[in-house]
């Protein structure tokens, strides 16, 4: 019989860079984001966020990300200005069976301001 598992990635020790961002894991702090995202309709009919979130509902969605590694299900990234360490929006890799996905959402003003221009966040670490 074939021996199908597979070991998980370990987050990296080096949060992954390129430009002004950086991934990195998710905060308490950065429940703010998940009440931003919670305003995007898109937002809570494919996840787990419920739409205008209140800040409790915020921080139990930021320990689910912070979870999700531990889970089996892959890495939650925060996607964060460089400089102020802000979480501005958030891409996950999701692991399935033998297969990736890659899903991001960017606040909106960061969407014109490079964030979105990453394609998905390309890392080069």
């Amino acid at each position: 019989m074939l021996d199908m598992t597979v070991e998980l990635p370990k987050w990296p020790t080096i949060p992954p860079t390129q430009n002004d961002v950086v991934l990195r894991e998710f905060r308490r702090a950065d429940a703010h984001l998940a009440v931003e995202m919670g305003s995007d309709p898109y937002i809570p009919l494919i996840g787990t966020l419920p739409a205008f979130p209140t800040e409790q509902q915020a921080a139990e969605w930021v320990d689910r990300q912070r979870g999700r590694l531990a889970e089996g299900l892959g890495l939650s990234f925060a996607i964060s200005d460089s400089r102020s360490g802000r979480a501005v929006g958030s891409i996950g890799l999701w692991l399935k069976t033998f297969r990736t996905a890659g899903q991001r959402w960017a606040t909106r003003c960061r969407q014109s301001t490079g964030v979105e221009g990453l394609q998905a966040a390309r890392c080069r670490r």
